[in-house]
């Protein structure tokens, strides 16, 4: 393996140098996996709210402590099975030094 720049490039036996990009998926392939993983987190965010309307639950908001500034708002109920689950509905960074009570939640 040589060195071209930042990137090494690997040698066949043909000698003929390939680099990362050989090796890396498409832009496209790329995007179309993530896409298929977000339509399965939404439908499974989807179904999950369903089961907190059927059996009953709730939704919280929750700050970070100490010094991460975020504000996660997470789905909790209790499935048929008596076992209780939750999910991560939402999780997003707040300004830093915001005030973290429920009186500046908007």
């Amino acid at each position: 393996m040589e060195s071209s720049g930042s990137l090494p490039l690997m040698r066949t036996t043909l000698d003929q140098e390939k680099s990362a990009k050989d090796f890396l998926s498409s832009r496209n392939i790329i995007r179309k996996g993530i896409d298929k993983r977000l339509d399965r987190a939404k439908e499974e965010v989807i179904s999950k709210l369903e089961l907190v309307k059927r059996h009953g639950g709730g939704i919280t908001l929750d700050f970070a402590k100490k010094s991460v500034d975020y504000i996660a708002m997470t789905g909790h109920f209790i499935d048929e099975n008596w076992i209780k689950q939750d999910f991560v509905l939402s999780f997003s960074p707040v300004e830093a030094g915001a005030k973290k009570t429920s009186q500046f939640v908007q």
